[in-house]
């Protein structure tokens, strides 16, 4: 108890040490030529631009979702579809690493240029949904107790009642834990393609917007905003 407490408390005094050092030198503007200020400036023009935000979180939040859910659907249909046929994993393997490997900053014009709207916005945050949860999928599927799949081979089972009644609830946690990385590389997608144009609304295009306007404050609440998000 008394250990747990003094963890506690030493947790939470490094904090403040960090909080009051973060202050001093935003006020003194003794890191990069008070391109970080003080918290507590943070604060005040936040509450100053407090009416500029809920539409731009809104529009983060709606194509940051729509692409979350897209991506993650994909991702577990063709986690499934690779473990029932493995002539498909080996066939989109190229496919795959491609995903990956795409620079999402690079993708962003391209994608801004072919089409309108959300579209843009939700494809990109779907993108950064795929891989992770694609791959979580097969591994989960993949890692299914064999004496369970036994079982229903011997009840005259195939492959597709082995996905349906070990498999799948066997790689659920697997799934889930997924979502913990895909959430945020979601709403870094939307904010991504933000970037590139396409809306009026959203974080990226309001921290665009204020970029020319040397106020570091206004930029730290955007991306403290965007990293609360």
């Amino acid at each position: 108890m008394a250990r747990e407490a003094s963890s506690r408390f030493g947790w939470l005094r490094s904090v403040i040490v960090l909080m009051l050092a973060w202050e001093v030198a935003g006020r003194f503007g003794l890191v990069a030529s008070g391109a970080l200020p003080a918290p507590t400036a943070i604060l005040v023009r936040f509450w100053a631009d407090k009416a500029d935000y809920p539409p731009h979180i809104a529009a983060t939040l709606q194509s940051s979702f729509l692409g979350f859910v897209i991506g993650n659907v994909i991702a577990i249909a063709a986690g499934v579809a690779f473990v029932i046929w493995p002539v498909l994993l080996r066939l989109f393997r190229g496919v795959n690493i491609a995903v990956f490997a795409l620079p999402p900053i690079a993708i962003s014009p391209v994608l801004v240029l072919t089409f309108s709207g959300m579209a843009p916005r939700v494809i990109l945050a779907a993108l950064g949904c795929y891989f992770v949860t694609m791959t979580a999928t097969v591994l989960g599927l993949t890692q299914a107790d064999q004496r369970c799949l036994d079982v229903v081979r011997a009840y005259g089972g195939g492959r597709l009642q082995d996905m349906r009644f070990v498999q799948l609830r066997s790689a659920l946690p697997t799934i889930l834990g997924s979502f913990r990385v895909a959430a945020p590389a979601a709403v870094l997608g939307a904010i991504l393609a933000e970037f590139g144009g396409g809306g009026r609304y959203g974080l990226g295009t309001y921290l665009l917007g204020s970029l020319g306007r040397a106020d570091p404050p206004r930029l730290w609440g955007i991306g403290l905003t965007a990293t609360l998000i």
